[in-house]
Order: structure tokens, then sequence, then C-alpha cells
């Protein structure tokens, strides 16, 4: 999924964002219990039909600054620190989903200034014109990718995946890791690396030691080798478990023979270390695959492996060799400077019946590390209706399902808004807004596929990914190989790694 941590030319765009924006108008159609269905006022001289702004960073903050306005002006609403926005419109823009981060508070995580490289924290607030402070925008395209046959696909891996970038995956590591740490009371006692520097003030430090005959450890690890798409997920020879950050559930089937398996869709421990969410002497180890020999074998875009490559989330089982380089938590912090804040761990958040969380039951009393959001769905006037608002809010659910998996409960996604006035009984079937509620989703999603049920990443044709290969250029090359990724795990059968709860 592109990720926008950010973003070529801010500083360009940040003079003309500033400015009047051109004259647009937002109106709430409809409270949810989840969130607010937003529409076009009539008089909107530049409408968004339904459709969110992702072509550029100017306008993506025009939109942000306009829909923080219309919450801030919204009788007795919540402001959450995050603002989550589906869509009911197919068109992409180019992009499947991203994170746009507008505050950085933590050090020694990897994440930078994208103003100014040398500085880890920063606040873009203000260039964006919101209405109120904002820790991060996240677009998670339409609403449809959560629910029916998509709800897999959409809930464990794009949902997941987009608010786990408001912290990673940004780590740099040292050139021979020791791989220890693991339970250690001394673990990333040596922040010896500034945290507060960029990443070539990183190489320039570690030259000398990548220059040193190696010997029998190998060839030393660049700087940002534990780093594939877009230098924010987990590389390609990473054995991250089958995170959502990417990167692959490795299995070292002989010394230096390596298998994927399939992936658990859970935060590896690093993840979760960076998260806040889990102290130091609690993160076991992981390992890359330096030197690695792919063997002449594709990723799913038919192009060589490499650090960059699209995981195996489908299924597809590819064995390579290589060296193993085990790195733990000392030599994350090593390199990156000790987290501050440091992590605040907290007790996972168990049902009754000892899984995640159920939204129809209600969520517990805010945590330090839960994240309050206000989720919004973008649409035209015609298609509000019962439909809409029984899926929006059934889409919710399952993104905030899924990350309490992804968490093993130690987060959870909250929804912010205000008290929904009196609606018709949204349970009684609307056949008009049943008809049109689909309508604008194509042929690609499957609206009979039953949500109750363990499903699997399977349809019967195309793919809910629109991205013009024509126009794969920068980073829309990356957004292209992303949707293939998730075409390819929507058009595939891969057994869920969790039954579904009815």
């Amino acid at each position: 999924m592109k990720t926008r941590t950010l973003l070529t030319g801010l500083l360009a765009a940040s003079a003309a964002i500033s400015a009047a924006f051109p004259a647009h108008a937002l109106t709430i159609a409809r409270v949810t219990r989840r969130g607010y269905i937003v529409v076009d006022e009539p008089e909107a001289v530049t409408p968004y039909e339904g459709r969110v702004p992702t072509g550029n960073t100017q306008d993506t903050f025009q939109f942000i600054s306009e829909l923080t306005q219309l919450i801030a002006d919204t009788p007795d609403a919540p402001r959450g620190r995050y603002l989550a926005v589906m869509q009911t419109s197919n068109d992409s823009g180019g992009a499947l989903a991203f994170y746009l981060g507008l505050m950085n508070d933590v050090r020694g995580i990897g994440q930078t200034n994208p103003i100014r490289m040398s500085q880890e924290t920063y606040d873009l607030n203000g260039i964006a014109g919101t209405a109120y402070p904002l820790t991060g925008f996240v677009w998670l395209n339409n609403y449809q990718l959560y629910i029916n046959g998509f709800s897999d696909f959409g809930k464990y891996l794009i949902c997941t995946q987009e608010f786990g970038h408001r912290w990673g995956t940004f780590v740099r590591t040292p050139p021979f890791p020791t791989g220890a740490g693991f339970g250690s009371p001394d673990a990333g006692a040596d922040a010896s690396v500034d945290a507060s520097a960029g990443d070539a003030d990183t190489a320039d430090a570690t030259e000398g030691d990548a220059s040193v005959d190696a010997g029998p450890t190998g060839q030393a690890l660049t700087v940002n080798q534990l780093l594939g798409r877009q230098t924010a997920h987990w590389s390609y020879f990473v054995h991250s478990e089958g995170s959502p950050m990417e990167g692959n559930n490795w299995n070292e089937i002989m010394p230096g023979v390596f298998r994927t398996e399939r992936p658990t869709f859970k935060f590896h421990p690093m993840d979760l270390y960076v998260m806040g969410l889990l102290a130091p002497q609690d993160v076991r180890p992981a390992y890359i695959i330096a030197e690695p020999n792919t063997m002449g074998q594709t990723d799913m875009n038919r192009q060589r492996i490499t650090p960059a490559s699209a995981p195996e989330y489908s299924g597809r089982t590819v064995t390579i060799r290589g060296r193993r380089v085990d790195f733990g938590i000392d030599d994350i912090i090593r390199a990156n400077g000790p987290r501050i804040p440091a992590a605040v761990t907290v007790p996972p958040t168990r049902d009754a019946d000892g899984g995640m969380p159920m939204p129809d039951g209600g969520f517990p009393d805010p945590r330090v590390n839960d994240l309050d959001v206000v989720w919004v769905l973008l649409t035209t006037s015609d298609r509000v209706g019962d439909r809409v608002v029984r899926d929006f809010d059934r889409a919710i659910d399952e993104c905030a399902d899924g990350y309490s998996y992804a968490t093993d409960g130690r987060s959870i996604l909250l929804p912010r808004v205000a008290p929904p006035p009196a609606q018709p009984d949204a349970s009684a079937p609307d056949a008009t807004t049943d008809a049109s509620s689909t309508a604008d989703a194509g042929s690609t999603l499957d609206a009979s596929a039953d949500a109750s049920s363990p499903s699997s990443f399977s349809l019967g044709g195309g793919c809910a990914c629109r991205v013009s290969a024509a126009t794969a250029t920068g980073s829309n090359r990356n957004a292209l190989a992303a949707c293939a990724m998730l075409a390819a795990l929507a058009c595939v059968t891969a057994t869920r790694r969790r039954a579904r709860r009815a």
C-alpha cells in the first residue's frame, strides 16, 4: 500500500496549501453508529463527487482541512487524533490506500521530519490547515474492500498496514548485528547513535566498519538493508513472520536454505516495540537473508525478486538461498537510539471467549495505546441509504477487528463520533438503497459472499484496483506494484489464518 510519510515536493506545495483553498463544501448526510457519511453541499463550486482527491498533496491537504472543519463545526462531535476515510467510488486516483503522517512525537523508530531530515519529530498541521491537530490521515479507498468477498483482504492487510504506518517501518540497522537482546536486561543499553541523526549521518558513522574485512561474519549490512518497498516496509528477505508491514514468514529448512510459509498477519514483536506496545526485553530476535540467491525466480509482478518485492501473502511458496543474519532489539536501539517515549505496555484486551474485542459488544475503556479514530465515508447524495449505513459500520468493525488481531489486543481502534440523531430503522430492507449502494463497485466486488463464514481470498474475475501502467512513474510505480500484489491476493485462494466469529 502506498505510504505518504512523506511526500516529495512538500516544501514546494506548502506555500500553495497555506493559501486560500478553492471553494468546496461538505456536509454530513448521516451519522452512523461508528462514523459520518459525508456528501457535497448542493452549492459546492468544485464538488468531490464521492472521490477523495489523492492525486497530489495539495488537494489531499485541502480535503483534510475541510473535513476537520466540518467535524469541528458539528455539535457534540469528538475530535480523534486519526481521521480515516473510505469512499463508495471505485476511482482510486492511482493509489490503493495510504497513511499520511501529520505529526510525530516519537524518537528512536527511524521516522524523520519530511522537511528537515535531520529531525525526527514534526507537526504538519499548520501546513495542512487542519481545524484541530491530527496525528495522521488514513485513506482506505472503497468501503467494500472490508466487507463481502474482500473482508479478509481488507481487514488483515490494508487497514492494519495503513494504521501500522503511523510508526513503521523505517528502522536502520548496524553493519554487524549481534542478534542478541531477547530477554536481556541490558537490551538496548548501547544507544551509541544519536537518535536525531538522519540516514546520511549514520552511514558516515559506519563507513569505516563496512570497509573492514568482515571475515567469517560475511559482508556488512547497509544502513537500510532491513527495509524494502519505499524504504517504509520490511524487506522481502526479512523474517517478519508475515507481518502486515511486509517481509515474509521464512523457515530455514536447512542451513542457508529458506522457504516461505503462511503469513501470520500479526505484527512482529519488532513492530510492536516500534509501535510502543512491547518492552525491549520482550522482543524476540528476527533475521534477514543476506546475499540472497533467488535462483532466477520472479515476484508477483513477474519481475526479479528484490528487497522491494511484494511479500508471499497469497500462499505461494518460494525457496531461496542466502546467509542468515540475526538481529535483536539491542541492534535496533544501537542504530536508531532508544524509543522516546518508552513503550507503555498494557494487558491485551480480550472478550469473554478469549478473542479480540467485539465491536457490537462495545469497546473497553480507552487505554494509552488505543487509537481514537474519526471514520468518514465520502459518497454522493443519491447513494445515501440504510444499506450504505449498515455496510459502512460493518467495514469499520472489520478494520477494528483486524487491527486488534494484528496487535494481539494490545491496541484497538476506538471510533469517535457524535451521538446519531433518530433515524429510520436501519435493519429493515431498503430496496432502493440496496440496488444503488453496490452499483459503483463493479463486477469485481462479490456482494453475495457470506461475510459471517470462514472465507478465502477468492474472486470470480477481475481485480479491485485501477492503476494505469501508463502513469506508473515515481510513486505511482510503487502504487502499481502494491496494487498488483493485492490484486493477486484477491484473485487466489488462501485459507485465512483465523476463523471468523459469527
